[in-house]
Protein backbone atom coordinates (compact mmCIF):
# COMPACT_ATOMS: atom_id res chain seq x y z
CA UNK A 1 0.00 0.00 0.00
CA UNK A 2 1.45 3.29 -0.85
CA UNK A 3 2.09 5.85 1.91
CA UNK A 4 -0.31 8.57 0.80
CA UNK A 5 -3.23 5.68 0.64
CA UNK A 6 -3.91 6.62 4.25
CA UNK A 7 -5.12 10.13 3.58
CA UNK A 8 -7.09 8.31 0.87
CA UNK A 9 -9.03 6.34 3.20
CA UNK A 10 -9.20 9.63 5.21
CA UNK A 11 -10.51 11.32 2.59
CA UNK A 12 -13.40 8.96 1.57
CA UNK A 13 -14.46 7.91 5.49
CA UNK A 14 -14.50 11.76 5.80
CA UNK A 15 -16.31 12.45 2.13
CA UNK A 16 -13.99 15.02 1.39
CA UNK A 17 -13.33 16.15 -2.37
CA UNK A 18 -10.00 17.52 -2.18
CA UNK A 19 -6.52 16.85 -0.47
CA UNK A 20 -4.55 19.48 -0.11
CA UNK A 21 -0.62 18.21 0.80
CA UNK A 22 2.40 21.24 1.01
CA UNK A 23 5.78 20.67 2.11
CA UNK A 24 5.31 22.57 5.90
CA UNK A 25 1.86 22.31 6.58
CA UNK A 26 -0.70 20.24 7.90
CA UNK A 27 -2.29 17.81 5.20
CA UNK A 28 -5.94 19.97 5.18
CA UNK A 29 -9.23 17.94 2.98
CA UNK A 30 -12.03 19.88 1.45
CA UNK A 31 -14.88 19.16 2.88
CA UNK A 32 -18.53 20.33 2.36
CA UNK A 33 -16.50 22.93 0.24
CA UNK A 34 -14.39 24.00 2.94
CA UNK A 35 -10.89 23.06 3.41
CA UNK A 36 -10.29 21.88 7.19
CA UNK A 37 -6.62 20.40 8.17
CA UNK A 38 -5.82 17.06 9.22
CA UNK A 39 -4.65 16.24 12.50
CA UNK A 40 -1.00 15.27 11.66
CA UNK A 41 2.29 16.46 11.31
CA UNK A 42 3.08 19.06 8.94
CA UNK A 43 4.81 17.19 6.11
CA UNK A 44 8.49 17.45 5.50
CA UNK A 45 9.80 18.05 2.19
CA UNK A 46 11.00 14.55 1.93
CA UNK A 47 8.07 12.71 3.01
CA UNK A 48 5.89 14.79 0.77
CA UNK A 49 8.20 13.60 -2.19
CA UNK A 50 8.35 10.17 -1.18
CA UNK A 51 4.62 10.26 -0.90
CA UNK A 52 4.28 11.31 -4.72
CA UNK A 53 7.32 9.57 -6.52
CA UNK A 54 5.49 6.27 -4.97
CA UNK A 55 2.44 6.94 -7.02
CA UNK A 56 2.58 9.91 -9.38
CA UNK A 57 3.28 9.36 -13.70
CA UNK A 58 7.01 10.31 -14.70
CA UNK A 59 5.27 13.31 -16.38
CA UNK A 60 3.33 14.58 -13.34
CA UNK A 61 6.87 14.07 -10.79
CA UNK A 62 9.01 16.20 -14.07
CA UNK A 63 6.28 19.03 -13.33
CA UNK A 64 6.49 18.87 -10.01
CA UNK A 65 10.29 19.00 -10.10
CA UNK A 66 10.28 22.04 -12.62
CA UNK A 67 7.79 24.16 -10.90
CA UNK A 68 7.72 22.71 -7.03
CA UNK A 69 3.66 22.28 -7.38
CA UNK A 70 1.63 19.67 -9.16
CA UNK A 71 -2.18 19.19 -9.79
CA UNK A 72 -3.51 15.82 -9.78
CA UNK A 73 -7.27 16.98 -10.51
CA UNK A 74 -8.71 15.47 -13.35
CA UNK A 75 -9.07 17.50 -16.48
CA UNK A 76 -12.00 16.37 -18.96
CA UNK A 77 -11.00 19.86 -21.26
CA UNK A 78 -14.01 21.50 -19.59
CA UNK A 79 -14.36 25.13 -18.13
CA UNK A 80 -13.58 24.75 -14.29
CA UNK A 81 -15.79 22.50 -11.94
CA UNK A 82 -17.11 20.67 -14.77
CA UNK A 83 -17.13 16.50 -15.64
CA UNK A 84 -19.16 14.43 -17.69
CA UNK A 85 -22.33 13.30 -16.30
CA UNK A 86 -21.36 9.44 -15.99
CA UNK A 87 -17.86 10.81 -13.82
CA UNK A 88 -20.34 13.25 -11.74
CA UNK A 89 -22.45 9.99 -10.58
CA UNK A 90 -18.88 8.55 -10.19
CA UNK A 91 -18.16 10.98 -7.45
CA UNK A 92 -21.62 11.09 -5.94
CA UNK A 93 -21.47 7.29 -5.17
CA UNK A 94 -17.58 7.94 -3.46
CA UNK A 95 -19.08 10.94 -1.56
CA UNK A 96 -22.34 8.74 -0.74
CA UNK A 97 -20.09 5.58 0.24
CA UNK A 98 -21.64 3.41 -2.23
CA UNK A 99 -19.24 1.03 -3.80
CA UNK A 100 -21.36 -0.13 -6.76
CA UNK A 101 -22.55 0.17 -10.45
CA UNK A 102 -25.48 2.40 -10.22
CA UNK A 103 -26.98 3.09 -13.54
CA UNK A 104 -25.28 0.90 -16.10
CA UNK A 105 -26.41 0.54 -19.30
CA UNK A 106 -30.18 1.66 -20.59
CA UNK A 107 -32.38 0.72 -17.85
CA UNK A 108 -32.60 3.66 -15.39
CA UNK A 109 -35.63 3.73 -13.18
CA UNK A 110 -37.20 6.78 -11.96
CA UNK A 111 -36.10 6.13 -8.70
CA UNK A 112 -32.59 6.01 -9.37
CA UNK A 113 -32.82 9.38 -11.41
CA UNK A 114 -34.38 11.02 -8.49
CA UNK A 115 -31.87 9.33 -6.01
CA UNK A 116 -29.37 10.72 -7.85
CA UNK A 117 -30.93 14.41 -8.39
CA UNK A 118 -30.82 13.79 -4.36
CA UNK A 119 -27.27 13.46 -4.39
CA UNK A 120 -26.55 16.26 -6.83
CA UNK A 121 -28.55 18.48 -4.31
CA UNK A 122 -26.95 17.56 -1.73
CA UNK A 123 -23.27 18.21 -2.52
CA UNK A 124 -24.19 20.79 -4.92
CA UNK A 125 -23.35 19.39 -8.28
CA UNK A 126 -25.34 21.15 -10.72
CA UNK A 127 -26.27 20.91 -14.82
CA UNK A 128 -23.77 22.74 -16.56
CA UNK A 129 -25.17 21.86 -19.98
CA UNK A 130 -25.13 19.34 -22.71
CA UNK A 131 -22.14 18.37 -24.92
CA UNK A 132 -22.32 16.24 -27.74
CA UNK A 133 -18.68 15.16 -29.23
CA UNK A 134 -16.62 17.03 -27.30
CA UNK A 135 -18.35 19.98 -28.26
CA UNK A 136 -21.30 22.34 -26.25
CA UNK A 137 -25.09 21.86 -27.51
CA UNK A 138 -26.47 25.25 -26.84
CA UNK A 139 -29.75 26.08 -26.30
CA UNK A 140 -30.22 27.02 -30.62
CA UNK A 141 -28.96 23.45 -31.06
CA UNK A 142 -31.37 21.92 -29.30
CA UNK A 143 -34.18 24.99 -30.85
CA UNK A 144 -32.84 23.66 -34.33
CA UNK A 145 -33.32 19.65 -33.99
CA UNK A 146 -37.00 20.04 -32.02
CA UNK A 147 -37.88 22.31 -34.89
CA UNK A 148 -36.58 19.24 -37.49
CA UNK A 149 -37.90 16.62 -35.60
CA UNK A 150 -41.41 18.69 -35.29
CA UNK A 151 -41.53 19.10 -39.15
CA UNK A 152 -40.91 15.69 -40.01
CA UNK A 153 -43.43 13.79 -38.13
CA UNK A 154 -46.66 14.47 -38.75
CA UNK A 155 -49.45 15.11 -36.42
CA UNK A 156 -51.89 12.51 -34.92
CA UNK A 157 -54.80 14.51 -36.98
CA UNK A 158 -52.86 14.19 -40.28
CA UNK A 159 -52.11 10.59 -39.61
CA UNK A 160 -55.82 9.81 -38.90
CA UNK A 161 -57.37 11.66 -41.27
CA UNK A 162 -54.92 9.57 -44.12
CA UNK A 163 -55.80 6.26 -42.63
CA UNK A 164 -59.28 6.34 -41.70
CA UNK A 165 -61.44 3.60 -43.11
CA UNK A 166 -64.38 6.14 -43.40
CA UNK A 167 -62.29 7.76 -45.96
CA UNK A 168 -63.80 7.27 -49.66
Amino acid sequence: MAKIDAFFNLMFEQKASDLHLASGNNPMLRINGELQRVDHPPLDNDTLKTMLYEIAPDYKIKVFEETGDVDFGMDFGFPPKTAYACMCETMMLALEGRLENYTLGKDVSVEQVKETQGWANKHGFKLAGYRSFQRAVSQEDIARVRAARAAAIPSPVSLREKSSPLRP
